[in-house]
């Protein structure tokens, strides 16, 4: 799989690359752009002419209604010009955040629809994150402060522009003063924005772990230990050693930010002492009139205000650019990521039989694996059969189930349902045909219903059904609203909680649900005691019935209601047969199993005794 690599775009770079997102952005910028720097301009010139008028109009002794019929149309003109700069800019601002917030909802479709592996896995994990919190994750960074900041740099740009050649007619050396200090200036600007973003850098390096001592600091199932076990101070130090690693590359961006403004004002300093001095000798030595004086003088004070508005945009825009590629770093490798997988196009028809699944010759490699967790495996899933597979941890078992429901993908070798290759098969048909009760049990924030069908449209009968069936009827009917109770507290404060047990009948309530021709059970009694152990082995036969079925379980005990079992090994099938064939022929199986069963007979003996009690 491609890796994930940081890529450096111009900001005229960035500018199509939204275009092609279709975000509506450069369209905006094209139109709404011109009409910003027009209205600026008009509000700049109005109101450096309006003293300038007065004290011609004035010196010429204007009688008073023609003075206030002026002002009053002055006025008039340049609040419908103020008024309309801001219908533009709240336009633009809405804008923005309607840019960000499509990027945003692309960046959590994008992760769905990329590969299981890739979605795992911790490093594209961490690179996402910082992608969305510098990129388009808030106001302050990234498409954010782009939108605006593009905007300001080049009104005022333009701005600067037009006072350069209008302070001309005055002098051309204003003018010069003007554009050598306002260029000059941009250099420590840009020499600050890489000294920025190098600082930055070292702040991201630390996201991956700091987003995991906020996130599980918060985490409710881990309260009880971070309490039993004294974590709070461990995690206080934690925050405070990535607090102090914030305050001190914060502290040197603001210093060198600060020696940056000086150079700045310094800069100013020289270009209005240029500009202001040559206005007073031009006055004096009357070259121009007085009100060419104030005309000239209000227009040079605006260039200073003007002046730093450019600098301070310019070095928003290109810190904001910056964020922007470190958004784009998972955008960007998100779809060439979606664009080379294989698109399966076909949905076939099985009918109602049974299905058959192959693994021939399959080897897989977890991404950065040093070995392979499978080698070169081969075995058959007869339709209708109920096969156990059992191992050591770390064998391979719950890897053989993703690879089968195609969240995972071969290295070598195919796997085939009904002889159809799975990768030929779309994925959305694929997963149809699995009903899968996985090791971690995955309560969603909706209601019991919606947790056994997993839709919000779904056929009440059907899921009380498939309760019954998981022998959670009891339970449920115990909660406030039965089926319609929701359940965790992260949307709702009246939620309920399941217990560990119950949110395993749960899972297989929902696989009940699905009724798919395939059922993968991957250690569904962890979380069960002894007896409910025994009588879901006991319904197991049932639920299985017309369907092809693989049961993983640590307990080799559970083995004896399958048709055969797996005994994987080493990345490979290392025996297949009945309990007693592969008591007899398997060393290691036996081994393992009277292991397991002194224990287990332990473990039973203790509950007997603590219920005789």
């Amino acid at each position: 799989m491609e890796k994930m690599t940081e890529k450096h775009f111009s900001i005229w770079q960035n500018l199509p690359w939204f275009k092609v997102q279709r975000h509506g952005f450069a369209d905006a910028v094209r139109w709404w752009l011109p009409a910003i720097v027009v209205i600026q301009l008009g509000v700049t010139l109005i109101s450096a002419a309006v003293p300038a008028l007065l004290v011609r109009l004035l010196g010429a002794r204007t009688g008073l209604p023609t003075l206030l019929v002026a002002m009053i149309g002055i006025g008039l003109g340049l609040g419908c010009l103020q008024f309309g700069q801001v219908v533009v800019d709240a336009f633009m601002q809405q804008k923005s955040v309607s840019v960000r917030l499509e990027m945003f909802t692309k960046d959590g479709a994008d992760y769905l629809h990329i590969p299981f592996t890739a979605a795992a896995d911790a490093q594209v994990r961490a690179k996402r994150a910082e992608s969305m919190t510098y990129g388009y994750g808030g106001d302050t960074s990234g498409v954010g402060v782009f939108y605006g900041a593009l905007v300001h740099t080049v009104q005022n740009a333009f701005l600067i522009l037009v006072d350069a050649l209008i302070l001309g007619g005055a002098s051309w050396w204003i003018s010069a003063a003007i554009v050598a200090t306002t260029v000059l200036a941009f250099y420590p600007q840009q020499s600050f924005q890489r000294f920025r973003r190098a600082k930055q850098k070292t702040m991201e390096d630390q996201w991956n772990p700091r987003s995991y001592v906020q996130h599980s600091s918060f985490q409710e199932e881990n309260g009880k230990d971070i309490r039993l076990y004294h974590m709070a101070d461990w995690y206080q130090q934690k925050y405070e050693h990535f607090v102090d690693l914030d305050t001190v590359a914060n502290r040197s961006i603001e210093r060198r930010r600060f020696w940056v403004r000086s150079l700045s004002a310094l800069l100013t300093l020289v270009r209005n002492g240029v500009g202001y001095g040559l206005l007073v000798f031009l006055a004096v030595n009357q070259h121009i009139s007085l009100s060419q004086f104030t005309f000239y003088f209000t227009l040079l004070t605006t260039v200073g205000t003007t002046g730093e508005a450019v600098l301070t945009q310019y070095g928003l825009l290109r810190g904001a650019n910056a964020d922007i590629n470190t958004g784009r770093r998972f955008l960007d490798w998100a779809d060439d990521v979606i664009k080379a997988m294989p698109q399966g196009k076909t949905t076939p028809n099985f009918g109602t039989a049974p299905l058959t699944v192959v693994f021939d010759h399959v080897t897989f490699t977890y991404p950065d694996g040093a070995a392979p967790v499978l080698n070169d495996i081969s075995f058959t899933l007869h339709g209708g059969e109920r096969v156990a597979l059992v191992g050591l941890n770390g064998a391979g078992k719950t890897t053989i189930t993703m690879l089968m429901m195609g969240l995972l993908t071969p290295d070598k070798g195919t796997i085939t349902i009904n002889g159809v290759d799975i990768q030929t098969i779309s994925p959305a048909a694929l997963r149809h045909y699995f009903a899968p009760v996985f090791q971690e049990s995955t309560v969603f924030a909706g209601t019991v219903g919606y947790n056994v069908a997993m839709t919000h449209d779904y056929d009440p009968a059907k899921v009380k059904a498939a309760i019954a069936e998981a022998d959670l009827t009891d339970a449920i009917a115990a909660l406030p609203h039965g089926i319609k109770t929701e359940l965790t507290t992260y949307l709702h404060d009246d939620g309920v909680t399941l217990s560990g047990g119950q949110t395993q009948k749960l899972m297989i309530a929902r696989a009940l649900y699905r009724d798919a021709p395939i059922l993968l059970l991957d250690e569904p009694t962890a979380a069960l005691d002894a007896l409910a152990e025994s009588a879901l082995y006991q319904h197991y036969q049932k639920m299985a019935t017309g369907k092809t079925s693989l049961f993983i379980s640590h307990r080799l005990a559970s083995t004896r209601f399958s048709d055969r079992i797996l005994f994987i090994q080493h990345g490979q099938i290392a025996a297949s047969g009945s309990h007693d064939e592969l008591l007899a022929k398997s060393p290691e199986y036996a081994e393992l199993y009277h292991t397991q069963s002194q224990y287990y007979d332990e473990d039973q003996s203790s509950e007997e005794a603590a219920q005789d009690a």
